[in-house]
C-alpha cells in the first residue's frame, strides 16, 4: 500500500508553442492575508462622481523606448517608481505589453520589478468617495510574455489582492479584476506594486470606480453539512458529483455522481475546458458525505465553462459550486464570471487555509431559454478545481413529490461482517423511508440498522439479510420505491482452501502465540520472500492499516511476512497453501473472497496461471473467485497446491494477502444476480454471454435459444464462436440446485453488418497509412480557423513535434494524426469561429446507408484531439458525445438511433475540435478503429409508442408498426447505466401494423420502456 499524503503536481500551463496542457500545482507562498473577494458586476447606471485619473492612461504620449518615466515624462494623475521600472508603451512598441489586445485605447502601463527584492510601485487617489460607503474598482490586467510578476493592491493601505499573473498570449483579452472596499473619508489612496524579486512585468489598463451594487456573486467557507448551503426545502435542479460514482447524500439531498473530465448530462449540463481530472484529494471536512463530495474534482480551464440548461426561463436561482484548498493562501486567485450578466467574482481558492472546503455562490436570473453559463479562470498559471455543484430556485418550493436519486447497488458481504446499502430521493416535504426485503417492510434489529433512513446497514449472519433489497420514499405527495439492489450473504467455511490467518477449525488466530511470538499460519507459506528467508510460514501482522486495508475480522485475518509489514520489502511475495480436490476434481468448487496490497500478479495453481480467476482489485475490498476446473484448467484430483504471487510496488511499505474461503449458506434457492445483456453482433464475429445465479450448493446452468434448451450450453457463459443471421434470437439462461431454479431475462441477439466507407484518420482506400504532409481522401476541414473552409485536412508530421517527442499519441500502422497544416504549430485558433465557439475546426467524413436500414446503425471507435473535442455530430446534429482533449490518450465513442438520426443513402459524421491556443499553436485530430456496422433488408423506422394503463393497473405500450415484423420491447428503471435496458417481450405487429403490449411484470415505482430494431 502506498502513502495516502496528497501527490501535488505543478499546476502550470504547459505551453508547447502554445498548446495547452494542465495539471494540478502547488505554488506556495508563505504568510497569510486577509481574506477578501474581488466582484465582477457592471452598474445599472452612468458612473457617479468617484474618479480615478487618466484611469486609461491615454492622456500621455511617451515616445522613447522602452517607455519607462524616467525617459520620458510622468504618469499623468500616478506617481511611484523608480521611475526607471514604471512607464507607459511608446508608440512604436513595447517590450513589456507584447501580448494580448489592450482593453481600453492604445495605452497602458507598466511595473516592472527589481532584483533587489523592493517592491515596484504605481499609485494615485480616488476622489469623489463617500465615507462608509462600497464601492467597486475594477481593471484589467496581463503579464509580460513568458514571466510571472507578482501584483499586489491596497486601498488606503487595506491590501486587497495578492496574487500571481500569468500572460493571456497572442491577440486573446486582457484579465479582469474587481475589487470591493469600503471609503473611510471623501479620498482613498490606491497603490499597486509588483512584489516579484526577479524581472517581471505586469501591465494594467481600464480603472474604473463605481458604487457597489448588492452582490451577485459571494463565497463561503464549506466544512460540514451545515455550511453546505443545501436546504431541502427548495427546489433542486442539478445535484453532481464530478470525477466520482459517489452518490453523497447531504441534508436529505443527493448528488448523482459524474466520472471524466468535462462532464456533461445530455439537457442538464455540460463542462468545458476542464478535461484534467484528481482523485482522493485530502482534506479536512468533518464528516462522510461531505467529504465523499470534496473527494474528487476536475480541473484546468482557462477560461473552463459550466452550462446549465433545462432551466425555467426568467427565474431567479442560486447556483453553488464546491472546491477545497490545494494550497496555501494566495496562491490560486479565480474570476468566476456570469456570461450573459456578466456579473462575476475572483476569489482565491485557498482563502480558508489548504485543505479547507470553499463554496462560491451566484444568484442569476436564467435566460429566456432556460439556460446559463459561468466561467472560470484563474489570474495566474494555477486552475479552478471543481468538486461539484448544486442548482436551486430561489423561492421556496411547493410539495413536491419524491423521486429517486440515488439507486441502491447489489452487494455481497460474509457473515459477521457489516454491509451498508445506500439510496435517497429528493422531495418536499423530505420524503420519509423504509427499507424492504423482497417487497416486506423490514425493522431494526440484530440484523438490520437504519430501516427507516436512506443508509441501511445489514449484519451478515446466516443467510438472514440476502435478498432483494428496496427503498420506498414518501411524503405528502405519494411515494417511490428504489431499484431493487441483491444482497449475496456468504458464511465461512473451514478448508478445503482455508481461509489466511485461521487455525484447522476455521477460528481466527491471535496476533501472537502463547510465548509472545508471531502467530504462525499453518496453511500458507512464504515460498518467494523479499523480506527474508523462503519456505518459512506467513505470520498474522499487527496493526495493519485499517483503513483503507478491510479490517480483520472474525471470519480470516491478513497475513504477510513479518508481524509489521509497515516498511515492507519491494518486489513478488509468493503465498502459498494446498487444497485436496476430492476424487472428482470436476465437481469441485471453492468460493473465496480476497484482497492483496499491492497488486496480484497470478494466481497458480500446480503451476500453472489460473486464467479464469479475476487478480485482485485492491486492499480496500474483495475480489471475489471460484477455484474449480473451468477457472483453473490445471486442477487435479487429490492435492493441488495453489500459489498467490503478489508485489509490493516501491517504495517499501505495508503487503499483505487476506483470504476468506467462504460458502452460500444452506436453503437458499438460485437467484440470477447478473442478467445476460442484449447486444448488435458483426456477421462472422464471436460472442459471448455471460450470468450469475446465487444460491446454496452447487448449481447448474443451462442456455436457452427463444426457450429451447440449447444442447452443450451448461456453463454461466455461452459462447457463439460466429454469430449469423441464423443465430438471431433471444437468449436466456435457467440456474437450478438442489432447491428449484431461476430464469434469467432474454438478450436479444441480432446480426448486424460492416457498412464500410468509415476510415481511421491518416489512411489511404486500403487502410494503409499515408506519408506525412498528404491530403487525407477521407476527412475534409468543413470549417478551418485557419481561414480557408471545404478543403482536405492533411497528415501531420511524424518527425516533429509534438509527435516525435510526445505528448500526441504516436502516429501508428493503423492511423495517423490530421491536422489543418503539415507542422501545425502557427495553426489558427480563437480569432475565428465554426458555430461552435472560437478556435474551431470541423472535421468531416461520410459513409453510405444505401441497402441498410438507417434505425439499425452503430457507430464506435476512439479518438483524441488537441484541445477540447467541442462535438460529434450526424448529419449536423449534435450526438452529446464530446472529448477531454487529453491528447496523450484515446476515448471510445458509440453512437447509435438514441443518439443520432440515420438517414438512408449518404450520412455525415462530424469531428468538432477547439484550438485552446490564444492566436496560434498546435491542433489535430486522430481516430482510430472506426466503423460502422447495420442490418440490411427492410428499411424500417422505429414507430413512436404512446403508453397507458390497462384494468390491472400495468401499463400498455402502443404503436404502429409494419405488419409482420417482431418488435423487441424493452424497459428500463434507471436510464443512467448504459447496460440498463433489458428485453421484457416481443410484439409481431398486427395486419393492421397495430402494436399493444402490456408489461405484466412492471416494477413499483418508475419505469421507462422503448421499442429497439425489428428482427
Amino acid at each position: 500500500m502506498r502513502s495516502s499524503s496528497r501527490l501535488r503536481f505543478p499546476d502550470i500551463i504547459f505551453r508547447f508553442n502554445l498548446m495547452k496542457k494542465q495539471t494540478p500545482c502547488p505554488h506556495s507562498r508563505p504568510g497569510r492575508f486577509p481574506l477578501t473577494a474581488i466582484l465582477l458586476t457592471f452598474a445599472a447606471g452612468p458612473l457617479a462622481a468617484q474618479t480615478i485619473p487618466n484611469a486609461g492612461f491615454e492622456t500621455d504620449a511617451f515616445s522613447v523606448w522602452p517607455g519607462y518615466v524616467s525617459d520620458n515624462s510622468a504618469i499623468t494623475g500616478w506617481e511611484g517608481g523608480p521611475p526607471e521600472r514604471i512607464g507607459l508603451n511608446p508608440a512604436g512598441g513595447s517590450p513589456f505589453a507584447d501580448n494580448g489586445t489592450i482593453p481600453e485605447g492604445t495605452n497602458v502601463a507598466f511595473i516592472q520589478s527589481q532584483d533587489s527584492g523592493t517592491p515596484t510601485e504605481l499609485s494615485t487617489t480616488i476622489s469623489g468617495l463617500t465615507a462608509n460607503t462600497q464601492y467597486r474598482l475594477s481593471f484589467r490586467i496581463n503579464a509580460r510574455g513568458g514571466q510571472a510578476p507578482n501584483l499586489t493592491v491596497t486601498v488606503d493601505g487595506n491590501e486587497l489582492l495578492r496574487s500571481n499573473v500569468h500572460n493571456v498570449a497572442g491577440a486573446a483579452p486582457y484579465r479582469t479584476v474587481n475589487l470591493l472596499f469600503t471609503a473611510v473619508g471623501t479620498t482613498a489612496q490606491l497603490v499597486l506594486q509588483n512584489q516579484q524579486t526577479t524581472d517581471t512585468t505586469v501591465v494594467v489598463d481600464d480603472f474604473k470606480v463605481t458604487a457597489a451594487p448588492t452582490p451577485a456573486w459571494s463565497f463561503e467557507a464549506w466544512t460540514d453539512s451545515s455550511t453546505s448551503g443545501l436546504d431541502p426545502q427548495y427546489n433542486y435542479t442539478h445535484l453532481y458529483n464530478f470525477n466520482s460514482t459517489a452518490t453523497p447524500g447531504i441534508n436529505g439531498l443527493f448528488f448523482q455522481g459524474i466520472t471524466g473530465g468535462n462532464p456533461m448530462v445530455a439537457g442538464k449540463f455540460s463542462v468545458t475546458g476542464m478535461g484534467g481530472t484528481f482523485a482522493n484529494d485530502g482534506n479536512s471536512l468533518s464528516d462522510g458525505d461531505n467529504r465523499l463530495l470534496a473527494n474528487d474534482f476536475i480541473y484546468a480551464g482557462d477560461p473552463g465553462t459550466l452550462n446549465l440548461e433545462g432551466l425555467k426561463p426568467n427565474t431567479p436561482y442560486v447556483l453553488n459550486i464546491y472546491s477545497v484548498a490545494f494550497d496555501a493562501q494566495n496562491t490560486r486567485w479565480i474570476n468566476f464570471q456570469n456570461t450573459d450578466s456578466m456579473e462575476g467574482l475572483t476569489v482565491d481558492q485557498d482563502s480558508f487555509g489548504n485543505d479547507s472546503g470553499i463554496r462560491i455562490i451566484h444568484s442569476y436570473t436564467s435566460s429566456a431559454e432556460g439556460k446559463v453559463s459561468v466561467t472560470t479562470r484563474g489570474l495566474s498559471d494555477a486552475s479552478f478545481h471543481m468538486y461539484g455543484f448544486s442548482n436551486r430556485e430561489v423561492v421556496p418550493a411547493g410539495n413536491i413529490a419524491p423521486v429517486i436519486a440515488a439507486q441502491p447497488v447489489s452487494t455481497r458481504v460474509i457473515a459477521g461482517d457489516t454491509v451498508t446499502l445506500s439510496s435517497g430521493a429528493s422531495g418536499v416535504p423530505v420524503p420519509a423511508y423504509q427499507w424492504l426485503l423482497n417487497g416486506n417492510p423490514i425493522s431494526d434489529g440484530e440484523v438490520y440498522t437504519g430501516a427507516t433512513t436512506n443508509a441501511l446497514q445489514i449484519n451478515g449472519k446466516g443467510g438472514a439479510g440476502a435478498g432483494y433489497y428496496t427503498l420506498r420514499a414518501q411524503n405528502v405527495m405519494g411515494s417511490v420505491t428504489s431499484n431493487p439492489a441483491y444482497v449475496e450473504v456468504y458464511v465461512p467455511k473451514a478448508g478445503p482452501l482455508f481461509s489466511t490467518g485461521v487455525d484447522a477449525s476455521g477460528t481466527p488466530l491471535p496476533e501472537t502465540d502463547g510465548n509472545g511470538s508471531p502467530s504462525e499460519d499453518p496453511h500458507y507459506k512464504l515460498t518467494v520472500n523479499p523480506d527474508g528467508e523462503p519456505n518459512i510460514p506467513a505470520v498474522v501482522q499487527t496493526g495493519i492499516p485499517s483503513p483503507p486495508w478491510i479490517a480483520n475480522s472474525s471470519h480470516s485475518n491478513w497475513i504477510g511476512s513479518l508481524p509489521n509489514t509497515g516498511s515492507g520489502a519491494v518486489g513478488q511475495f509468493t503465498y502459498s497453501t494446498t487444497v485436496d480436490a476430492g476424487d472428482n476434481p470436476a465437481a469441485f468448487n471453492a468460493l473465496l473472497f480476497y484482497a492483496v496490497d499491492n497488486l496480484t500478479n497470478a494466481i497458480l495453481v500446480n503451476g500453472q496461471p489460473a486464467t479464469g480467476i479475476v487478480l485482485s482489485q485492491g486492499f480496500d475490498r474483495y475480489t471475489i473467485a471460484n477455484l474449480n476446473t473451468v477457472s483453473a484448467p490445471s486442477l487435479h484430483a487429490g492435492v493441488n497446491t495453489v500459489d498467490f504471487v503478489v508485489e509490493n510496488l516501491a517504495p517499501p511499505g505495508p503487503t499483505g494477502l487476506r483470504v476468506a474461503s467462504v460458502e452460500v449458506p444452506a436453503g437458499i434457492q438460485p437467484v440470477i444476480v447478473q442478467q445476460p445483456l442484449t447486444a448488435s453482433v458483426v456477421d462472422g464475429s464471436s460472442v459471448t454471454l455471460s450470468a450469475r445465479a446465487y444460491g446454496s450448493g452447487v448449481i447448474t446452468y443451462q442456455w436457452m435459444k427463444n426457450g429451447a434448451n440449447i444442447a452443450g450450453a451448461v456453463n454461466s457463459t455461452f459462447t457463439i464462436g460466429s454469430f449469423s443471421a441464423a443465430d438471431n434470437a433471444a437468449y436466456s439462461v435457467k440456474a437450478t440446485n438442489a432447491l428449484g431454479s431461476a430464469t434469467s431475462t432474454e438478450a436479444v441477439l441480432d446480426v448486424r453488418y460492416p457498412v464500410g466507407g468509415l476510415f481511421s484518420s491518416g489512411v489511404d482506400e486500403t487502410g494503409t497509412v499515408l506519408e506525412d504532409g498528404a491530403d487525407d481522401p477521407h476527412y475534409q476541414l468543413l470549417f478551418s480557423a485557419d481561414g480557408t473552409n471545404e478543403i482536405q485536412a492533411v497528415v501531420h508530421g511524424s518527425d516533429i513535434f509534438p509527435i516525435v517527442a510526445g505528448p500526441w499519441v504516436a502516429n501508428s500502422a493503423t492511423s495517423k494524426w490530421i491536422s489543418p497544416r503539415l507542422n501545425s504549430a502557427q495553426a489558427g485558433a480563437l480569432a475565428s469561429d465554426g458555430g461552435a465557439g472560437p478556435g474551431t475546426y470541423v472535421y468531416r467524413t461520410t459513409f453510405d446507408l444505401t441497402g441498410f436500414a438507417p434505425a439499425s446503425a452503430i457507430i464506435s471507435g476512439q479518438w483524441t484531439s488537441d484541445n477540447q473535442g467541442l462535438a460529434i455530430r450526424v448529419n449536423g446534429n449534435p450526438t452529446g458525445i464530446t472529448g477531454s482533449g487529453n491528447f496523450g490518450g484515446y476515448e471510445a465513442f458509440r453512437i447509435d438511433d438514441v443518439r443520432a438520426d440515420f438517414a438512408s443513402g449518404v450520412n455525415t459524421l462530424d469531428f468538432v475540435v477547439q484550438n485552446a491556443d490564444a492566436t496560434a499553436g498546435y491542433t489535430g485530430l486522430r481516430v482510430e478503429g472506426i466503423s460502422v456496422i447495420a442490418a440490411k433488408g427492410q428499411n424500417v423506422s422505429l414507430p413512436p409508442i404512446s403508453i397507458s394503463l390497462s384494468a390491472n393497473g400495468k401499463p400498455v405500450i402502443s404503436f404502429q408498426g409494419t405488419a409482420g415484423v417482431t418488435y423487441p420491447i424493452q424497459r428500463s428503471i434507471d436510464l443512467t447505466p448504459s447496460n440498463s435496458w433489458s428485453v421484457i417481450g416481443q410484439a409481431v405487429a398486427a395486419a393492421g401494423g397495430a402494436v399493444q403490449f402490456e408489461d405484466v411484470n412492471a416494477p413499483t415505482g418508475r419505469a421507462f420502456y422503448r421499442v429497439v430494431f425489428p428482427q
